[in-house]
């Protein structure tokens, strides 16, 4: 297969065509190349770098350059052809420094070895196996009730919830009120599935339970936010039965989450739930390849 690199910044024209790429690399690796938030990136001043079959213009794999923030991903039947090696390198000439590796596989191990790159940061997949979901109503405290996301006059608390609950994460903390709007405004976003903790005393947003089904059907703990002013009573594991109770009633038989592995406190919270890990996603910073040294992708 032969195959030649592209570079740009708009991806008009190339959504569906990185969209089936995504999923072809998903069905094998059981894991999505691309995050949440260089999938919403498009708004965004992100660089691109496509690798096309010149013959059939077929997009063999794809980068997504967010400032020193790349994800890279490459066709199955296209891998071993150093297309992996190739989509680095040129990130890495538009300023590239960190990557993702999800699910931590193989080929991105022994890239990772090649550019001589160190880990930044461990997440970890955990998964609540089928028949453990359905845990009983959140015994909340007095003083607390839980109600729907109502609309953007909710958004500024959300933030502030955000910010101080993951204020030592900063891909995580330092959203803002744009990157709240863009997952707001996808397609996968219902309000129902945003569940607001309320202190009714001091007329407060104590935290929040953001679920989400995606497209396929698979049900998520997309985001558990506590404001840390909070923390020590309980309510973190309420607030995550109470989203779990959601899923459950709308017929999830299963609930992944992500979770940082320095969180601890949710880690503790998650396996008393019931979670168990399934796999990791690996943050590499990584360091410059000489173009006369190729590294072979593998699949």
């Amino acid at each position: 297969m032969r195959w030649q690199l592209s570079v740009g910044s708009d991806p008009a024209g190339r959504l569906a065509d990185m969209a089936e790429l995504a999923g072809e690399c998903a069905a094998v690796d059981r894991a999505e190349p691309f995050s949440d938030a260089s999938v919403l990136a498009v708004s965004r001043a992100v660089r691109y770098v496509w690798a096309n079959d010149p013959d059939s213009d077929q997009l063999a794999g794809a980068a997504i350059v967010d400032g020193e923030l790349v994800e890279a991903a490459v066709r199955p039947p296209a891998r071993d052809l150093g297309i992996g090696a190739a989509l680095l390198a040129a990130s890495y000439e538009l300023g590239a420094r960190r990557a993702w590796a999800h699910g931590n596989l193989p080929a991105a191990r022994r890239l990772a070895a090649h550019y001589r790159a160190t880990v930044a940061r461990r997440l970890e997949l955990l998964r609540l196996p089928a028949g453990a979901i359905g845990t009983g109503p959140p015994q909340l405290p007095p003083g607390f009730r839980l109600r729907r996301y109502a609309g953007s006059a909710d958004d500024a608390a959300l933030l502030r919830v955000n910010w101080a609950a993951f204020a030592d994460l900063p891909d995580q903390g330092g959203w803002s009120p744009a990157d709240l709007a863009s997952r707001i405004s996808a397609d996968w976003f219902r309000a129902d599935d945003l569940l607001l903790l309320v202190d009714t005393d001091a007329d407060a947003l104590a935290g929040f339970h953001w679920t989400k089904v995606h497209p396929g059907g698979d049900c998520e703990v997309y985001v558990v936010g506590l404001d840390p002013a909070y923390q020590g009573r309980g309510l973190a594991a309420e607030l995550t039965r109470a989203g779990l109770r959601h899923l459950a009633d709308l017929g999830c038989s299963e609930v992944m989450l992500y979770v940082d592995s320095t969180n601890t406190r949710a880690l503790k919270v998650y396996r008393r739930l019931g979670f168990t890990e399934d796999r990791e996603d690996i943050l590499y910073v990584t360091q410059p390849v000489p173009a006369s040294d190729p590294v072979v992708w593998q699949g």
